[in-house]
């Protein structure tokens, strides 16, 4: 009954359907993509950030506006305490390339290259003894996809002395910053901007040492008086984490919005099919049917739209995730990231797409289970 209910009016159910299977669909793209991009991003973080501890000051994630500039003479004391192997700076600044405002990421790469010696490999880590040479640079594969820069080109960048010229040496994934980032070494820096401050310092243990002692030792002596805020490498990992979740957060409840007004969609479909269907339910309480089979017959119509609207849902949404991490993704921030369909994501959406139809035809139901059979057969 249900299924010839769903035929006979597809007028009237097919914009419902239509409705749950866009929410689906856009649920499932929005889980898509932060499946794929929060994998490749957290896989990065690993192997990019893999000291022991990271020092900032004022900031619990170091960045361009962020975090208070130190001065590179704290390097000098991290290294003086006993479980510190090595303290290498970090140095972050937003420059103009062309139109477009780049990321320049300038490190003491001698000190990050020996102290990553047993650690897993950093992208890019075989490239910086190359980094001491003039001019030389690594490009982030944004960088090289937005702004059609192949390596052994000339990059020009203008400095406090006029134009400084690099030339990158190879490529690698970064994805601190949408408009691609250049990696040189912290002395290059220091000669082209005339500027020793540091952004943030990796501290590297020797082994056995107790990282919960480094970092009390370096707060006790040093964090009250620079304001600084000492993080794991677990925590740098949620912290990343914890930005990648808001962000997607927003997408998310927009679309529950869409998913209400599907719902609401199903209410009204249903409601309208059994005032059109007065007489018909009438005359199936007169020849036996219960008041159970009515409801059941009103919640099975309800499920299978929600069922047809998932399933609708989940073939699109796939496709677009892809559109957006392959066309738009690509196109706009130069990041290439894989393709992952969340299969997790879509059986728990497609179960609340049914869920929720259903539940949305409890009312029509309720409704159509009080009709009197007298009166439903005399309403016309």
């Amino acid at each position: 009954l249900a299924a010839d209910n769903l035929a006979r009016s597809p007028g009237r159910t097919g914009l419902v359907i239509a409705s749950l299977a866009a929410g689906v669909a856009l649920l499932i793209q929005t889980a898509g993509l932060t499946v794929s991009s929060k994998a490749a991003v957290l896989d990065w973080v690993d192997r990019t950030m893999s000291a022991d501890l990271f020092v900032f000051a004022n900031s619990a994630l170091g960045g361009v506006g962020e975090s208070r500039p130190m001065d590179e003479a704290r390097g000098d004391d991290f290294r003086s305490l006993p479980e510190v192997a090595e303290a290498a700076g970090v140095r972050f600044q937003l420059i103009q390339y062309r139109t477009a405002m780049i990321y320049l990421l300038a490190a003491d790469t001698d000190r990050l290259y020996q102290a990553e010696a047993n650690r897993p490999q950093r992208p890019g880590r075989d490239l910086y003894p190359r980094l001491r040479q003039p001019g030389a640079a690594i490009a982030s594969d944004n960088f090289c996809s937005l702004h059609h820069v192949a390596l052994g080109d000339t990059i020009r960048l203008r400095g406090p002395d006029g134009t400084i010229e690099l030339t990158p040496i190879g490529q690698v994934p970064y994805y601190a910053w949408n408009q691609g980032a250049l990696i040189i070494d912290r002395e290059q820096f220091k000669q082209a901007f005339r500027d020793n401050q540091v952004d943030r310092f990796d501290i590297y243990l020797k082994p056995g040492s107790d990282r919960e002692a480094a970092r009390g030792a370096i707060l006790r002596r040093w964090g009250a008086e620079h304001g600084l805020v000492v993080l794991t490498r677990e925590e740098m990992h949620e912290q990343v984490d914890a930005v990648i979740s808001r962000l997607y957060g927003m997408f998310y409840a927009q679309n529950v919005v869409i998913g209400l007004v599907a719902a609401l969609g199903v209410v009204m479909a249903l409601l309208i099919s059994v005032l059109q269907r007065r007489r018909e339910l009438g005359l199936l309480r007169a020849v036996g049917a219960s008041r159970g089979q009515i409801v059941l017959s009103v919640l099975v119509e309800a499920a299978l739209m929600g069922t047809i609207g998932a399933g609708i849902g989940l073939l699109v949404g796939v496709p677009i995730e892809w559109y957006v991490l392959k066309v738009i993704m690509l196109e706009e921030t130069g990041f290439a990231f894989p393709v992952v369909i969340p299969w997790r994501e879509a059986l728990l959406v497609g179960s609340v797409a049914i869920l929720t139809a259903t539940l949305a035809g409890l009312g029509p139901a309720i409704h159509a289970m009080r009709l009197r059979i007298a009166d439903a057969i005399a309403y016309e």
